[in-house]
């Protein structure tokens, strides 16, 4: 085999294996950003539920809320009705939530909300998340 030959598979071979390499990051960093982004979007989406007033909807995405006491699933729905409502006395109640970043491995996940209340005061909350049976519920 010529020289000119074997350097030019060789090229082949580690322009091949680059854009392997490169597919395969791309592909990694692609599923990252998709757990990320619906860890963050699940989050929103509770407490998207907090700011409607659907306190039931909102203590459901809490992980292992099935599996509560019914007497521990109403202290939950109190307690969070009593936090809408503190939050409706000190500043007008909640105006918006939004996630801004989150940090995700296959089963756990940090997602950073930002609360606007309805006298112009804004709060960030970190909400630890956790993916059980493929689902994100709040822990």
């Amino acid at each position: 085999m010529s020289s000119f030959v074997r350097n030019s598979m060789t090229r082949l071979y580690r322009v091949v294996v680059g854009a392997l390499a490169l597919l395969c990051t791309m592909v990694s960093c692609s599923k990252q950003e998709e757990k990320e982004d619906l860890a963050a979007r699940t989050a929103e989406l509770y407490y998207g539920y907090l700011l409607s007033g659907d306190v039931t909807s909102f203590v459901e995405g809490m992980d292992g809320y099935t599996r509560l006491p019914d007497g521990y699933k109403a202290e939950l729905r109190d307690n969070a009705s009593m936090f809408a409502h503190q939050q409706q006395k000190m500043h007008g109640g909640l105006r918006s939530v939004v996630a801004k970043r989150s940090n995700a491995d296959s089963t756990v996940a940090e997602v950073l909300m930002s609360f606007e209340y309805g006298d112009g005061t804004n709060e960030q909350v970190l909400v630890p998340m956790v993916r059980r049976r493929g689902l994100w519920y709040m822990r």
